[in-house]
């Protein structure tokens, strides 16, 4: 799986993507409520491509909540020159 960045040097990666939004619909599909789950990414690019590949899926539409995580990793990211 090849990492990416996009205009704003934010980091992506498609197959990590497409593997999360799997997972989330192989948990809806054997009971799990689709407001339980989460996927949590620290890259804003990763989020826009998360959101656009959950928008496909109409199980997946509306469904479950991509966010970013800005508490506790910003500062060790900042720290280790990530964005």
């Amino acid at each position: 799986m090849e990492e990416k960045k996009d205009e704003e040097e934010s980091i992506l990666n498609e197959g990590e993507a497409e593997i999360a939004i799997a997972h989330a619909r192989r948990l809806i599909q054997s009971g799990v409520h689709a407001s339980d789950i989460g996927v949590i990414t620290p890259y804003s690019a990763q989020i826009v491509l998360l959101r656009v590949l959950r928008t496909k899926d109409d199980k997946l539409k509306k469904s479950f909540i991509v966010t970013l995580q800005l508490a506790l990793t910003k500062r060790y990211m900042l720290f280790q020159g990530f964005q």
